[in-house]
């Protein structure tokens, strides 16, 4: 968390402070497969929908994490077994 604060503050130093007007924080324009919708109210829900599996994802790992840890064995073995 301190790290991603940091980076945080350091973006927001580098360019001079607050965001600049019609800025979104994490979007820096870079849609190759031309995803986000064009219509504000569809790109607000697109960015939820992100933001929820990024969420999601968080927790799938922490559910891993917590598993090696209370049974000992790397997760890589459960899922993969030789």
């Amino acid at each position: 968390i301190n790290e991603g604060l940091r980076l945080y503050k350091f973006d927001i130093e580098k360019r001079g402070g607050a965001l600049k007007s019609g800025e979104v924080p994490g979007d820096y324009g870079y849609d190759p497969l031309n995803l986000m919708p064009k219509k504000p109210d569809a790109a607000l829900v697109r960015q939820n929908q992100e933001i929820n599996n990024g969420r999601l994802a968080m927790v799938a790992s922490l559910g891993m994490i917590a598993d090696e840890q209370i049974t000992g064995q790397p997760i890589a073995d459960k899922l993969i077994p030789l």
